[in-house]
């Protein structure tokens, strides 16, 4: 089931504001798939994906008439979004400062990071995260902690309007989500 955390957010920004809704690391449109009865025609999702996932993003779009846009970068993206979500996905990238910058750039009223990996002690470390149930057999791949303090710095001009702990993530090591606000 979706999160319900999630769900109360989107369902609060989306009923009240219309414009592009940004999913970077949003995989094949599962939050759009998992939330499609909050989005309208006055919206635009859009996924950034690696190549292949995009790549097949398309195809399914077309197959099932889904109105998601899948891009490879987020160059090709207009300014000022409604909305950029970051979910699960901060922790697999290595340079997670710069990625938030270019998102920075494009000016988005809402930013959500949803279920990152967070160290607060102010170290960021890397891990080896062993997944065995989620997909049918065994894989691992790197992932990092985060400094909590470096990712609240990382947003000037925005303001923390909620955090949540998503119940599907795990305890160890500390996960959170936020919202964040474009200050006026």
């Amino acid at each position: 089931p979706p999160d319900l955390v999630l769900t109360q957010l989107l369902s609060d920004i989306l009923s009240s504001s219309h414009g592009t809704i940004i999913d970077f690391g949003g995989g094949l449109g599962g939050t759009y798939l998992n939330h499609r009865h909050l989005f309208s025609d006055h919206h635009t999702y859009v996924v950034i994906e690696q190549d292949i996932f995009a790549s097949q993003g398309v195809s399914i779009a077309m197959k099932y008439s889904l109105p998601i846009v899948y891009l490879n970068s987020l160059d090709s993206v207009e300014s000022n979004p409604l909305l950029v979500i970051l979910s699960s996905v901060l922790q697999y990238i290595e340079d997670f400062s710069g990625l938030l910058q270019m998102v920075l750039l494009l000016k988005p009223k809402y930013i959500i990071i949803d279920r990152t990996s967070l160290s607060r002690d102010g170290s960021q470390s890397w891990w080896v995260q062993d997944e065995t149930r989620y997909y049918g057999s065994k894989i691992c791949y790197p992932i990092s902690l985060i400094p909590e303090t470096d990712l609240l710095t990382s947003l000037p001009g925005y303001l923390v309007r909620r955090t949540w702990h998503n119940d599907f993530d795990p305890v160890i090591p500390h996960h959170r989500g936020y919202l964040f606000q474009q200050m006026e």
